[in-house]
């Protein structure tokens, strides 16, 4: 392709707040889990894995168990959701607010990156007694 020389009228856009993705081969995700895309390209639960990229949290349930890579899809979320706090140093606390937090497990968020182990989960937007509450773009 070459740069515009004219108005495009073909544009299509997606708001993104929510969709759907294919899991990966053997996946099963949980509603309420954060997702990400394997280095294959299909949706997987998040966990401390550097290889993933995390992208939403899902809707619903969905079993590819028993599939191949692309059999089942997931509805997922983008926006800001409450996720389950770590313990101890890494724990998150409202001075993290604006920072970047890391993936421990697919519900659970900490204040590191565990030594360059986590993948980040995505900014912290607030915290509150609820816990962390994490902007997922």
């Amino acid at each position: 392709m070459s740069a515009l020389t004219e108005n495009r009228t073909d544009l299509l856009e997606r708001a993104g707040r929510r969709n759907r993705a294919s899991l990966g081969a053997g996946a099963t995700i949980f509603a309420g889990a954060m997702v990400a895309i394997n280095d294959a390209g299909f949706l997987v639960p998040a966990t401390a894995d550097t290889t993933l990229a995390v992208v939403a949290t899902s809707k619903g349930r969905a079993d590819n168990s028993g599939g191949a890579d692309g059999d089942v899809y997931c509805e997922i979320a983008r926006g800001v959701f409450n996720m389950k706090n770590s313990e101890g140093g890494d724990a998150i606390a409202l001075a993290q607010i604006g920072q970047p937090v890391f993936v421990v497990d697919d519900q659970t968020v900490a204040k590191t990156d565990g030594a360059g182990t986590r993948p980040a989960a995505g900014v912290l937007a607030w915290f509150d007694s609820d816990g962390p509450w994490v902007r997922f773009e």
